[in-house]
């Protein structure tokens, strides 16, 4: 037979091999892909508020006031029942984002919805709030920007699993009913943050910017609020919080004034100062939803049992404030002056209350973002990583800082140094200063369950917090096959 009639192709074993090569490929990128995915819903969230933060800064130009959180006639924390059964809260009133609509350019819908509901006189879940189909309804008009990446859905999930009698079980929420004639209402993950706290005593605690009517109350204690002017931020409009996002998805219709507010501090060890002014808090409830892993430090959101509705007062409150589900417990909140700042869920509790605060008079410092990178635990570091640490403790507690030097600074680093100074020199001058005592510290408590850790793109970043001094974080990179210190 000739050699150009023979039949060309792959064998079995080539495209198994091929196969394997490809399933090993995507088993690697895979992480990369998942990091970058989750990188770019951050910033598209935080694009997101940026463009809130903006629409209510123009707002306050336009009308010389931010908007109300809600329009609802009453305190936002008892919601009168609906006429029918088939509604949700007829007075939670709409929402600021409904009345912010003309700044984000969505003037069309603003203008429908504001002739479909008699200038904002209708309940927002009103039967008569149809577009000119007559069956859509305005209240399930999705808003892309109002919905963060992260969420998987975009449209509030009107029955959740919760644990009822210590079983999974069911849980309508009050739009289920109302979702059943009208359809599923659009989700929004992004909050007004009201105010710092919930007092049993005094109420709702309204000092931060998104307020309500009963921000303000005229002699016989009716509920006045007109919404604040930006004068009113004595606090600076850069350093005192607008909006959250919130994964909540049962309590988050765009629309429902109910669904627009939380608060940020459970209101356990604070002293007040003054008129409900915050010195110090115990507690944030950023991220204190029914999975997170420190509700053994109760209450979650869903304990306060501020946006229950009394219309169907045997249903679950709403289970989530600020929250997100982004990596590292990051969650996106933007400042009155438009600029957005991802902050840990591990903030200090009296700092987040001062950004909270609009006039509370006490000096904000420095504000740091949550870092990038996913927490990981002690079982994660390496332990090539680990046998690294352990070699330069060795070092330190023998005093050989010219093999430590050698064995953790990075080559180009090291050769940078001892271009200006011996080994020799930098040994003595580290000794000199007790360098060698604050790096024992460090090395040491990269094993404390206190640290925190963190995996960035192959980097591993030990935070100390405060506990080693002015050393507050080691970070280790690897490079040409060794983990050297880059920090």
């Amino acid at each position: 037979m000739s050699p150009r009639n023979a039949r060309c192709g792959l064998s079995r074993c080539d495209v198994i091999i091929v196969i394997v090569a490809g399933l090993m490929f995507f088993t690697l990128c895979a992480p990369a892909i998942r990091d970058m995915r989750a990188a770019s819903a951050r910033a598209d969230c935080a694009l997101n508020m940026r463009q809130l933060a903006l629409a209510a800064f123009n707002h306050e130009s336009a009308l010389k006031r931010f908007p109300l959180v809600s329009t609802s006639q009453g305190p936002l924390t008892k919601v009168a029942p609906a006429a029918s059964g088939d509604a949700p809260s007829a007075t939670a009133g709409y929402s600021c984002f409904a009345n912010m609509l003309p700044f984000m350019e969505e003037r069309i819908l603003f203008d429908e919805l504001r002739h479909k509901s008699e200038k904002l006189q209708k309940p927002p879940f009103d039967a008569g709030l149809l577009r000119e189909d007559g069956k859509t309804h305005l209240a399930t008009v999705k808003i892309p920007a109002l919905v963060c990446p992260a969420m998987k859905k975009e449209t509030v999930d009107t029955q959740f699993a919760a644990s009822v009698d210590g079983k999974q079980a069911s849980v309508k929420t009050e739009y289920d009913a109302w979702a059943k004639r009208f359809g599923t209402p659009a989700l929004g993950s992004y909050v007004g943050i009201t105010g710092t706290h919930y007092d049993p005593d005094k109420g709702l605690v309204e000092n931060g910017v998104m307020v309500s009517r009963c921000s303000d109350k005229d002699g016989e204690g009716n509920c006045i609020g007109k919404g604040l002017k930006i004068g009113q931020i004595g606090d600076g409009t850069a350093k005192t919080l607008l909006f959250s996002e919130s994964r909540e998805v049962a309590y988050a219709a765009w629309i429902d004034g109910q669904a627009a507010w939380v608060v940020g501090l459970d209101g356990s060890g604070k002293i007040a100062r003054g008129d409900d002014r915050f010195m110090t808090a115990e507690r944030t409830l950023l991220n204190a939803g029914p999975d997170d892993e420190k509700m053994e430090l109760s209450p979650t959101y869903s304990d306060l049992g501020l946006h229950e509705s009394q219309a169907w007062p045997a249903q679950a409150p709403r289970r989530w404030g600020p929250s997100s589900r982004h990596p590292n417990g990051a969650i996106n909140h933007a400042f009155c002056d438009g600029h957005v700042m991802a902050l840990s869920a591990e903030i200090d509790p009296s700092l987040y209350a001062r950004l909270i605060t609009r006039d509370d008079g006490d000096p904000i410092g420095e504000v740091e973002e949550a870092p990038d990178g996913d927490l990981i635990t002690q079982a994660d570091v390496p332990m090539d990583l680990r046998a690294t640490i352990d070699n330069g403790i060795a070092l330190v507690k023998k005093k050989d800082y010219i093999a430590m030097f050698k064995l953790l600074a990075p080559p180009e680093e090291l050769k940078r140094i001892t271009a200006r100074q011996s080994l020799a020199e930098m040994a003595k001058g580290f000794a000199a200063r007790k360098q060698d005592k604050i790096m024992l510290k460090a090395f040491e408590a990269t094993s404390d369950p206190k640290t925190k850790i963190r995996e960035d793109d192959g980097a591993y970043i030990f935070d100390f917090g405060e506990r080693i001094g002015p050393k507050e974080s080691m970070r280790f990179e690897k490079i040409d096959g060794k983990w050297y210190i880059t920090n």
